[in-house]
């Protein structure tokens, strides 16, 4: 969540989320609901409605910026 925020905050730049050993993680409980958003195939960005309330920007909606890169190893 706060990765997405920051990426939203320098657009156009690239920003890069490096999350190490996620092999070992289960992703459903590390990424929850943004597995979907990182499917690939669509050109505009995906948005899912949360059943909770975040903090500004997200508050119950969740899109990942495009600038946002997810590095996984």
């Amino acid at each position: 969540m706060k990765a997405a925020a920051e990426a939203d905050k320098i657009k156009p730049m690239p920003y890069l989320l490096h999350i190490d050993e996620i092999n070992r993680a289960d992703l459903s409980k590390v990424l929850g609901e943004a597995v979907f958003l990182l499917e690939y195939g669509e050109e505009k960005p995906r948005t899912i409605s949360l059943p909770y309330i975040l903090e500004k920007p997200f508050l119950n909606q969740l899109t990942l910026p495009a600038n946002l890169h997810i590095l996984g190893r």
